[in-house]
Parts: structure tokens; C-alpha cells; sequence
């Protein structure tokens, strides 16, 4: 399997055998998906498979098939649904699997909140240049987004 998911969605797997093999292969497309994923042989469209479902790809198999597939990533909303009053009518936000912290930048520890509708807040996001998974928000130069697995001493918060 070649793939650098998922600073990169594109997905490559090769067979390799020693002689051509029946056999049945299972690919999962995960829930997160936002809409069917699209698997090719070696070029040739073999299915176009549901979020959180498998497909099962059963043929004879020769040395060097490649199947290959883009995971169909967005940004996402999680509505908190826990018992901490504190978060009560807050989201989580996500780019497919991977959960996003919203940080201070500054070193800001209050604050930590927008109050912006989760609709407003996805368009209103820009890109950090040369950091992967780094968002902006318009209108404040105090925080971003950023993976939750980045984090290290920052202020941050899961449910903006």
C-alpha cells in the first residue's frame, strides 16, 4: 500500500504473487467519507462504494494490479452531546477523520469560543501557507485550526 493519508487522500494498493491468485479483497470506505468513493483497476473503474460500507473486489488477481482510490474528504460538524454543561451547544469540527483544535496563537487562554454558525465558520476559513491542516478564521489573527494530534502547550479547544 503506497498512501501519505492524510496529508494526502489518493490511496494505491499492489498485488504482488508469485502466480495469478483467486481471491477476494475487501476495501472499507469509511463513514466519514462525504460521498461514494471511486475504486479503479489499474485505471479501470471497479466500483463506486457507500460511505461506511465495503467493497468486495473478487477476480483473479495477477502479480502488479494496482488498485487505487481518493478518500472524498470535507470539513465536518460534531454537535457535543456529553454531560459537561460547559459545551452544550458546541461542535466539534473535523476534516474527515482527523479532529481539529482550535488554538490561541497568542497564548490566550480565555476566549476560546466563536461565536459563528457552524455553516458561516467553514466558509469563512483560509488556508495557513506551508502548514498542512492549519486554517485561519476571517476576521481574527488570534487563533486557527489545527490537528489536535499537533497540539503541544498551546491553549485549545475540541468544541468551539
Amino acid at each position: 500500500m503506497v498512501t501519505k493519508f492524510p496529508y494526502d487522500r489518493k490511496v494505491q494498493l499492489t498485488v504482488n504473487t508469485d502466480k495469478p491468485l483467486e481471491s477476494k479483497i475487501r476495501i472499507r470506505v469509511p463513514s466519514w467519507a462525504i460521498k461514494k468513493c471511486r475504486l479503479t483497476l489499474t485505471g479501470r473503474l471497479l466500483s463506486m462504494v457507500n460511505p461506511g460500507t465495503y467493497a468486495t473486489l473478487s477476480r483473479q488477481w495477477k502479480n502488479g494490479d494496482v488498485i487505487s482510490f481518493t478518500l472524498p474528504m470535507d470539513f465536518r460538524m460534531s454537535k457535543y452531546e456529553g454531560v459537561e454543561e460547559a459545551y452544550k451547544g458546541r461542535y466539534a469540527f473535523e476534516y474527515g477523520p482527523v479532529l481539529m483544535a482550535y488554538v490561541s496563537t497568542k497564548g490566550e487562554k480565555e476566549n476560546l469560543s466563536l461565536q459563528i454558525s457552524p455553516e458561516k465558520l467553514i466558509k469563512s476559513l483560509k488556508p495557513v501557507p506551508g502548514k498542512p491542516f492549519h486554517y485561519s478564521v476571517s476576521g481574527t489573527d488570534d487563533f486557527e485550526f489545527m490537528p489536535y494530534y499537533e497540539v503541544q502547550d498551546e491553549p485549545f479547544t475540541c468544541f468551539p
